[in-house]
Parts: structure tokens; C-alpha cells; sequence
């Protein structure tokens, strides 16, 4: 979402994956260097052997694992993919040159652009596929629709249908929309149709 908006007139992104953050850095400073010159582990044992948590071990194991998770490999990524996200890199990286990388609890982000000109877009673990995410830290429905509850700007938060979603964030204007996970398409040749919630506050 966040590369596929306009730039703002100051821009922040947060995670608190390391590795990932780390990532952005690199590609910040480097641009397409580690994209062009990283080998992808080409076998299951070499992923499992793969324990690089630089940028390029990081591309890695994205690149071969299930729902680009890193944990569980599957080799349905391939080289053309890989090239594809090569030529869109430079344009990242213009992007990061004019955003503040943060590795830190979205809260402790929350309340220091807690401001009426600011907006958020949150997309955290979704109910029930925490352990797919290496850095989770107990996110859940409940805490975060509590901290936006004294929000001062504008925000948007996605997740997955599910009632202990609509009951935490009861609050606010919840829309239900359709969508298509592509987890699946690689072992049915079909996208999954689901529902997902969109929730505001404005």
C-alpha cells in the first residue's frame, strides 16, 4: 500500500520485524544492489540451511517460502518474478529516501504522530495467523482498536472478517468487502474468495 501511494509531505513506516525493517534500510541506501547480486536457495535443504537474516539472506527466504512468511518453503516463486521486482526497485527506493524507517510497537508510533493532519493505515496480524509472522507481539483486535479510540487523525485498519473483529472495534465504521487471497492459486490454480473488514474513523 504504502509503495503504491503518492508521497506524502512526511512519511513513516513501521514494523516490528527486524528483518524486514532492515530490508528497507538496505534498499534505501542500496537500491537494487543486493536484489541483483542475491541467490535464492534453489532446494528445501537449502533453504532449511539458510539462516542469513541480512537483506539478501532476507529476499531469500521470502522468495521460497510459503506466503512469503519464511518459515515454511515452497518453491513457487521463480526468476521472473524475482526480475520484475528488480525493475520496480529503483522507484522504491526514491520513495525511502524520503521516509522515516521504524522498527518499533505500533502504539509507541501511533502516539507520536498523533496528530490531526496525520493518517494511518494499520495492517497487523490478522485473528488466527499470528504464528505465520516471525514478530507478532500479541497484537490483537481488542488492543489496537483501543489504542485508535483517542486517535486524533484519520486512520485505516484492515482485517480479517471475524467477530471478535467487529466486536473490539464496534466503535467505529467497519465495511465489509470482497477479495481474493492468492495463497492457494499456486497448489489449486484458483484464488480464494473471501471477506475482509475495513475500519475507520472517518
Amino acid at each position: 500500500m504504502f509503495f503504491a501511494k503518492p508521497l506524502a509531505e512526511k512519511n513513516v513506516i513501521n514494523d516490528l520485524d527486524k528483518d524486514l525493517i532492515n530490508f528497507y534500510k538496505d534498499l534505501k541506501k542500496n537500491g537494487c544492489k543486493t536484489a541483483k547480486t542475491c541467490k535464492l536457495p534453489m532446494t528445501k535443504e537449502e533453504f532449511d540451511k539458510n539462516k542469513d537474516t541480512t537483506p539478501c539472506g532476507f529476499i531469500s527466504r521470502v522468495k521460497k517460502s510459503y506466503g512469503c512468511n519464511r518459515k515454511k518453503f515452497q518453491n513457487n516463486h521463480n526468476n521472473l518474478k524475482m526480475a520484475n521486482n528488480i525493475k520496480s526497485c529503483s522507484s522504491q527506493q526514491d520513495k525511502l529516501r524520503h521516509t522515516d524507517i521504524l522498527n518499533k510497537d505500533y502504539d509507541t508510533v501511533l502516539e507520536k504522530h498523533n496528530h490531526k493532519d496525520t493518517f494511518a493505515y494499520l495492517d497487523p496480524p490478522y485473528v488466527d495467523s499470528e504464528g505465520m509472522y516471525k514478530a507478532n507481539n500479541g497484537v490483537s483486535p481488542d488492543k489496537i482498536c483501543k489504542s485508535l479510540k483517542g486517535f486524533k487523525g484519520k486512520f485505516l485498519l484492515s482485517y480479517n472478517d471475524d467477530p471478535s473483529v467487529k466486536k473490539a472495534c464496534k466503535n467505529f465504521k467497519i465495511k465489509k468487502i470482497d477479495t481474493k487471497y492468492e495463497l492457494q492459486r499456486t497448489q489449486t490454480g484458483k484464488m480464494k474468495p473471501v471477506k475482509e473488514l475495513l475500519i475507520s474513523n472517518y
